[in-house]
């Protein structure tokens, strides 16, 4: 709720992007949410009328590990772990200082993150602290004395593995009633058949995290498209954007790989992978790499799932390659298919799902669901069921195998057969592209085989097709990093935005015509954090740069953003106070200088004299009050640039409109005035059922109600 009164409060009017300033009044006035509607679609089109104005995003935890462990707990990398899993070795009997180095170097043959405890009250602190992967815990037979019974139901455990010399004397827990230890995959004296264990069941994992992504509530990789008809995934527009931005080819593959390297520092095994990588990758071995079990598959799957952007911009280089090789290899299936006389292509995956997981399938039957990442499947049912049954037992969990209709002629989404790439050939696997999106066309169960079958069906061509299509088209009109600025700010990734916008300073350079847009997204990104001076300082920038280029429009837009700003400097500090403020006379000078820049003619002269006269009135003695005035003539400065700069009468009637729309608390004599001088241009101008003349009928009733005067604003309902 907080954050919708924030986005509608000051943020609306960086939302029509083709309209001269937007709408910025409190929370309380519902009809802002209507107006915030209208303005995503005169941005984006059909496209975002489905994109969320807010995005419910959940940060992503950083882990590490306390400085207060250092003596009873190693990690072998103390940054945050960019993958799906982590290793944990808990034996109470291990020298931290003397043991780690070649037990470290042995696990990280199946696992990059290891950490290795010697006390057992630490291990069980820092289990609890993970929240974004799945932990593999090796106990030895003492430890899991003391362990089993106190971590084995976490739900962030996914499997236990007992490390010992005398596996007979902890046969015991294998041989207890299934059901209580049904984590504990099994007993081992030997690294090579323990690692081999690992190893089957993190690569299980892995695949499971892509199946998983379709059905699980509690996941951002789930998407209901049926249910959110108005709230279309912000993360595939952005996955459309990333991919389509310009850059430097061998300057992003260094970044990535200095990335990389600094990230797998210490893992040898990882290092040899990311030199091989550096020495013999190619565009069109893309598919390859992503199917071998290194640093590349674990990276992309994890930041696809998690919806990481910061790592997601890092491997843009590599994601690009992957989607580009499986659109050209589902060119090629779909002539094989043309040529066979038959456009399906069927493929399943085991899974294993939960009952509620289950029953919210059921429930939606009919209805559309859609992945973020890439989605693996298979061409054998028969290696589907060995997936569905494989991994750690789960009480409450079912097998389930999802089979798969895709009609060639109608899916948009890339997919490809790309065993012959693949390390295991024999899984005959299928591989769609990201996004890939189904109708739920079955749920039943087989009482014979004891399995659940779901059936789902390729999303047909016209139910997405027209959403996508208006966003390339929206991709052709607008400079592809501006645009990938602009949806990380939409998404709410404000410090991320900022990071990459200030990378664009040395691409562009200060005097390229796009610095002033950058500077505008920056004040924007401040702006929804409620760091208003930060924001006035980047919008002022913005406005300088399209007001020196005579962009008239834009500047407009600015400076109704920086009148904006100062709006919400005073409700935060009236909120503070509950009386009125004396604010810094820097704050009043601003106003004259954005005043300055607003008269038109070339009168300067004139307009620094009139601005410094009232300056020296206000300056000793600025209330709350007086900069309401202000905050009201900087308004009515942004109309006379529109007025007498902008020729459209449609964007005229949008600027009147958004002004007189921001006056109706401050001063309700100037709203009148401007609401019903957009009214009576969109009367003129607009088809009689457009929905901008119906947003001014309802401000004419609100300026009404204002005056008492019922009746009239009854008309206007």
């Amino acid at each position: 709720m907080q954050q919708n009164q924030r986005f509608a409060q000051t943020n609306v009017n960086k939302l029509a992007m083709n309209n001269g300033g937007m709408s910025s009044l409190p929370a309380t006035y519902n009809h802002i949410q209507i107006i915030t509607a209208y303005q995503l679609k005169q941005l984006l089109g059909n496209f975002v009328r489905l994109l969320p104005l807010t995005i419910n995003k959940k940060p992503l935890h950083h882990r590490q590990v306390p400085t207060t462990f250092s003596s009873s707990i190693f990690a072998s990398n103390q940054n945050q772990n960019k993958e799906e899993t982590t290793l944990i070795w808990c034996d109470k009997n291990i020298d931290i200082h003397d043991d780690t180095k070649k037990r470290t170097e042995l696990l990280q043959q199946v696992n990059d993150y290891i950490l290795i405890c010697s006390n057992l009250d630490t291990c069980l602190e820092y289990i609890n602290q993970i929240k974004t992967e799945k932990l593999f815990l090796i106990l030895s037979g003492q430890s899991a004395d003391e362990m089993i019974d106190k971590v084995h139901d976490y739900k962030q455990v996914d499997s236990i593995y007992i490390f010992c010399i005398n596996n007979i004397k902890y046969e015991h827990y294998l041989k207890e009633d299934h059901e209580k230890y049904y984590k504990l995959v099994g007993i081992y004296t030997e690294h090579e058949s323990l690692l081999r264990a690992i190893q089957e069941n993190i690569r299980y994992l892995i695949k499971q995290s892509q199946a998983t992504s379709l059905f699980e509530q509690d996941e951002r990789s789930m998407r209901n498209l049926s249910s959110e008809l108005h709230n279309f995934d912000a993360f595939r527009a952005f996955k459309y954007v990333l991919l389509k931005t310009d850059y430097d080819r061998e300057q992003a593959k260094r970044e990535m790989l200095e990335t990389c390297r600094n990230y797998y520092r210490g893992n040898k095994k990882e290092l040899a992978n990311i030199n091989e990588f550096e020495q013999t990758y190619k565009s069109t071995n893309a598919i390859h790499w992503y199917t071998r079990q290194t640093f590349v598959y674990r990276l992309v799957n994890k930041a696809l799932r998690t919806e990481d952007y910061e790592a997601l911009l890092i491997l843009r280089f590599f994601i690009n390659d992957l989607c580009e090789n499986l659109r050209l290899k589902y060119d090629d299936l779909k002539q094989r298919q043309e040529q066979l006389g038959s456009s399906t292509v069927v493929s399943y995956r085991g899974s294993k799902l939960s009952s509620p997981e289950i029953y919210n399938l059921k429930y939606n039957i009919g209805k559309s669901i859609a992945t973020n990442g890439f989605l693996s499947t298979s061409r054998s049912k028969h290696v589907a069921n060995i997936f569905a049954k494989k991994g750690a037992k789960r009480l409450g969990v079912e097998t389930v195998i999802v089979e798969i209709h895709v009609d060639t002629t109608k899916l948009t989404t890339a997919l490809a057969d790309i065993a012959e790439y693949s390390d295991y050939p024999n899984e005959q696997e299928v591989l769609f592209d990201l996004g890939a999106s189904f109708t739920i066309d079955n749920v039943t169960y087989d009482e014979k085989d004891k399995i659940w079958l779901v059936k789902l069906s390729s999303v047909s061509e016209e139910v997405l097709t027209n959403d996508i299509q208006t966003l390339l088209k929206r991709c052709t009109e607008t400079e592809m990093n501006l645009l990938l600025g602009e949806l990380l700010v939409r998404m709410g990734y404000y410090s991320k935005c900022r990071k990459y916008l200030e990378n664009l300073f040395d691409l562009y350079g200060n005097e390229h015509e796009y610095m002033a847009k950058i500077y505008e997204l920056i004040g924007w990104s401040y702006t929804d954090e409620k760091e208003y001076d930060q924001a006035i300082l980047n919008y002022e920038k913005a406005f300088d740069r399209y007001s020196s280029s005579n962009r008239w429009e834009d500047a407009s837009k600015v400076a109704s953003d920086i009148a904006a700003c100062y709006y919400g400097k005073e409700d935060k500090n009236a909120a503070k106070t509950c009386k009125c403020n004396h604010h810094d006379d820097k704050i009043v000078q601003i106003y004259e200088n954005i005043g300055l820049t607003y008269r038109d003619d070339g009168n300067y002269v004139q307009t620094i004299v009139y601005f410094q006269e009232s300056e020296k009135l206000r300056i000793k003695y600025v209330t709350f009050w007086k900069e309401r005035k202000a905050y009201t003539q900087c308004l009515i400065k942004t109309y006379e640039i529109c007025e007498t700069k902008i020729t459209s009468q449609e964007k005229q009637a949008q600027c009147l409109f958004d002004i007189g729309h921001r006056l109706l608390i401050d001063d309700k004599d100037y709203a009148f005035k401007f609401v019903s001088k957009a009214l009576e241009i969109r009367l003129l101008v607009l088809k009689s059922d457009d929905v901008n003349i119906g947003f001014s009928h309802y401000d004419m009733a609100a300026c009404y109600k204002t005056m008492n005067m019922f009746d009239m604003a009854i008309e206007h309902l």
